[in-house]
């Protein structure tokens, strides 16, 4: 039978107008009673309107002016890199602090990422600023952006290499936050060498996304539960290394884990299981997400 967990909230991080956050996995157990979430690892979904389409990633080929942070921006896409986006008004509140560990980082992680900074007063950086809200936002902010465009996580304090590190995340945690940023549902496949019922729970969950209900906004992922660079995201959805049965875990956008349904199982039954989560998210809630 599916998972249906209360759309609880893990992590808000302190941006207001950039909606940048992640919706943890926090389940209800049988009984009706909220398990509590398991702490993040930091990765955070950015859910604010965005110039060119939501979560588009920057690239040499966008709309002019191409700046510098923009052309960084595509450096580090281009090479797989992250790229870290550090946002401030001149002479603004704050403004130093943040400088001269950006600075220092910039130094310890120049092969791992591009490190770039926006003045919020200049126009020439306008789309950069339009694309994240950030003149809605509290400055400064650090934006780490994965080489696919997703934004995993917004620093509103000083960060040094060490606290940057912490934006590193998985390619699969990568590709289900920029889905989710794109505004699709994902159905994330848990399923290994070691688990039953592979082909039923990847063939259903395939069928599922296919559904003219979902009108081609679902994407299908694999997690490989053994994989050691993909335990934060596992333990966030509350599923075990040594998990059985393969499990297809649902999270609409923002990013809200709607059910999670073990073992074999069909279309019918991921839709069903998709119709309670988001029932239980409120009215709020609809086939594009919660929110």
């Amino acid at each position: 039978m599916p998972t249906a967990p209360k759309c609880a909230q893990w992590l808000t991080v302190a941006v207001v107008a950039l909606s940048v956050l992640l919706v943890g996995c926090s389940r209800t157990t049988p009984g009706g009673s909220a398990v509590a979430p398991t702490p993040p690892i930091e990765p955070t979904a950015a859910t604010a309107p965005q110039a060119g389409g939501p979560g588009e990633a920057l690239t040499a080929d966008s709309p002019v002016p191409v700046t510098a942070a923009a052309q960084a921006i595509a450096r580090a896409a281009e090479g797989g890199r992250y790229a870290f986006v550090l946002f401030h008004r001149s002479g603004g509140p704050s403004a130093d602090p943040m400088q001269a560990p950006f600075s220092q980082a910039k130094a310890d992680l120049q092969s791992k990422a591009e490190f770039t900074t926006v003045d919020v007063d200049k126009d020439a950086d306008a789309q950069l600023i339009d694309k994240y809200g950030i003149d809605r936002a509290p400055l400064p902010v650090i934006l780490a952006l994965a080489p696919n465009g997703a934004v995993t996580k917004a620093f509103t304090k000083p960060a040094d290499a060490a606290a940057l590190r912490k934006a590193f995340v998985s390619e699969t945690t990568a590709r289900m936050l920029k889905a989710l940023q794109d505004g699709k549902l994902v159905a994330l496949c848990v399923q290994g060498d070691n688990t039953q019922h592979n082909q039923e729970s990847m063939d259903a969950a395939r069928e599922f996304a296919a559904d003219e209900s979902l009108e081609g906004q679902a994407e299908v992922m694999r997690l490989d539960p053994g994989s050691r660079g993909e335990a934060p995201l596992l333990e966030q959805c509350n599923l075990s290394p040594t998990l059985r049965e393969a499990s297809i875990v649902l999270l609409v956008p923002p990013n809200t884990l709607v059910a999670t349904v073990p073992g074999a199982t069909t279309k019918a039954k991921l839709l069903s299981a998709l119709q309670q989560g988001l029932a239980a998210c409120g009215s709020g809630c609809g086939p594009s997400g919660c929110g």
